[in-house]
């Protein structure tokens, strides 16, 4: 009996690692090397785009993103890596032992003022191809204190990288300059994510 007690907590022990190990999502993230790379704007019907990127002094590149006015159809930006267009430099690449592309996000400010005054609320998301097509994973940031930052980590069954990169729409663009404003958006690698390999 007291054998197949201990038999009995050996396998649970057992399965409960190999439990643990599937259940934890293992994430990659892009150093600022690999965010200097993207390139190609996915959406070409957008007039809004990212006209100036930087690597800034610590972690983190800039991405200076021009939305023209404040309407429906210039209202997004999704800038990449991708192997139908630009240079494709980051696709191809095996990442099969991940399950979750990660990217951290800070609104830095809005037509050169970062005043919570200055309005307008983003939606931003780590972009990455899933199955037969690609998804984000929403994140909500402003210039409110407290809010301005957040980290996007989307899921994703990929064995390799046919497209990667970031998306940013405006959800309120109240304060917005009608005829045209431009947002500073820092991006960063995630923490607790590993580098893309």
């Amino acid at each position: 009996m007291r054998k197949e007690i201990l038999l009995f907590k050996v396998v649970a022990v057992l399965a409960l690692g190999s439990f643990g190990t599937l259940a934890m999502a293992e994430s990659f993230t892009l150093s600022d090397d690999d965010l200097m790379l993207l390139d190609y704007h996915f959406y070409r019907h957008s007039s809004s785009e990212v006209i100036y990127k930087t690597d800034v002094e610590g972690p983190g590149v800039e991405f200076d993103i021009y939305f023209p006015d404040n309407t429906r159809k210039n209202k997004s930006v999704t800038y990449v890596s991708c192997k139908n267009g630009g240079e494709g430099i980051l696709t191809g690449i095996d990442i099969s032992a991940y399950d979750a592309f990660a990217l951290k996000f800070t609104l830095v400010s809005v037509n050169d003022s970062n005043s919570p005054d200055a309005g307008g609320t983003l939606l931003v998301g780590a972009l990455i191809n899933r199955g037969y097509t690609h998804a984000f994973r929403p994140e909500v940031i402003n210039l409110l204190p407290q809010r301005n930052t957040a980290i996007s980590s989307t899921t994703t069954d990929a064995n390799d990288i046919s497209i990667i990169g970031f998306t940013a729409y405006f959800l309120e663009p109240d304060g917005w300059d009608p005829n045209g404003s431009t947002v500073r958006l820092l991006i960063e690698a995630a923490p607790n994510a590993e580098p893309l390999p």
